[in-house]
């Protein structure tokens, strides 16, 4: 299966190969180049040969009889796959029994660089592989894989991919790191749009069509987030995630929005679990909400809650609020259950869900302090007796209507 090549000769195989050459070097060492330096990084779930890979290339083979390596220079690969050209590509290669070995391999995609060093295995050798990149650019990957291009990110990215394991079942392991990103998240929330990060750190273990989240990490809002999970390419729709944030700045993920721009202060946490993950409208989630220690300003709901009290409640401050979430139809439909507002003058509980045209049906018990209320009446002997008399007012109320603006009424049932 061995063929030669020499000096400015063309030669069909499978594709036509167009090869310039100073000296002989085997054809193999060819199609390996797609296999030692690509598979890894794009087909992580198998490594072999590709079925349709084009060269055009300037090589320089240096091979002598003491020496076991090949050298490339210049060379140049167009993969009909990934619809991209492989350039720059140089280093030297070793072609064993069995194995293909790359020493220092360096070469281009786009304008990411890589380097590639370690051993491709072929039979019931094993892989012992490394592909790195200090500058893998997210424009370079869109390009690559358009999908992604709903994804506004700016970051540089550092890479390193590991190969592992037997040749015919691979394990996979990427760790991929930023200094720090920028997030357009607008497709999902129109208003999160430049979303800034601090340290962002993933990684993921790929073997046998699955993908394994070990962890997927970063800083934002002065707090942090963490995702993991499982994705099984053949099984979509059991691909589940869990994801944690915890001591995030309220007040910052709040001016995002208009509506509660300088209204939220606190500090939030959140745990849930995500569930056929792989479907953005599809996706269902439950878990718990939480903020502690904030204020609250200016909100229509508290202004109604306190009306129905007879008196105004303008600012509050809390020490809790949270409870058990549960979003379905891709975060269409909320359904929140003892979601409770703890405060030094006010208790509220409410259970409820939110429908995908925003509407809200829920009950609210509300607990308002004697003290509180006794203070609001003018008669000083009045306000006296009642902070003796009534510990506590209690209410029941029904929530309807938009969930923006809702109507509420007493529950007199």
């Amino acid at each position: 299966m061995m063929k030669d090549i020499n000096k400015n000769i063309e030669i069909n195989a499978n594709k036509n190969i167009k090869i310039n050459a100073n000296i002989k070097i085997n054809i193999f060492l060819y199609l390996y180049l797609y296999l030692v330096l690509l598979a890894p990084l794009f087909f992580p779930c198998g490594i072999c040969a590709a079925d349709s890979v084009e060269v055009s290339t300037a090589v320089t083979a240096a091979r002598t009889s003491g020496e076991p390596f090949s050298e490339i220079a210049g060379a140049s690969f167009y993969l009909a796959q990934l619809n991209c050209m492989i350039t720059d590509i140089s280093g030297k290669f070793r072609m064993g029994n069995g194995f293909i070995e790359a020493a220092g391999i360096k070469f281009k995609i786009f304008s990411s660089e890589f380097e590639a060093r370690g051993i491709v295995a072929r039979g019931s050798n094993e892989h012992n592989f490394r592909v790195t990149s200090d500058a893998l650019k997210i424009e370079d990957i869109k390009k690559i894989f358009p999908v992604l291009a709903a994804f506004d990110v700016i970051a540089e990215l550092k890479l390193d991919c590991l190969v592992k394991g037997k040749a015919d079942s691979p394990i996979i392991d990427v760790k991929i790191e930023s200094d720090s990103a920028v997030f357009d998240l607008s497709r999902f929330k129109s208003e999160l749009k430049k979303i800034k990060t601090g340290k962002v750190k993933l990684n993921v273990l790929s073997a046998n069509h699955k993908y394994e989240i070990k962890n997927f990490s970063f800083g934002v809002m002065e707090g942090f987030a963490v995702l993991s999970g499982i994705y099984d390419s053949q099984k979509t729709s059991e691909a589940f995630l869990n994801f944690k944030a915890d001591k995030i700045n309220a007040a910052l993920l709040s001016s995002y929005f208009s509506a509660y721009d300088k209204k939220v202060s606190g500090i939030l946490s959140a745990d849930f679990k995500i569930k056929n993950a792989a479907s953005f409208k599809n996706f269902t989630a439950a878990g718990k909400l939480s903020f502690l220690n904030g204020v609250l300003k200016d909100f229509d709901f508290l202004k109604k809650i306190g009306e129905k009290l007879k008196t105004p409640i303008e600012k509050l401050n809390y020490s809790y609020i949270g409870g058990d979430i549960q979003a379905s139809a891709g975060g269409a439909k909320i359904s929140f259950k003892d979601f409770s507002l703890n405060s030094d003058i006010i208790k509220l509980k409410a259970d409820g869900d939110i429908d995908e045209n925003s509407m809200i049906e829920a009950k609210v018990f509300a607990e308002a302090e004697g003290a509180f209320l006794a203070n609001k009446i003018g008669n000083k002997k009045f306000s006296a007796f009642l902070q003796k008399a009534v510990s506590a007012v209690k209410l029941n109320f029904i929530l309807s209507g938009p969930a923006a603006n809702p109507k509420i009424d007493l529950d007199i049932k």
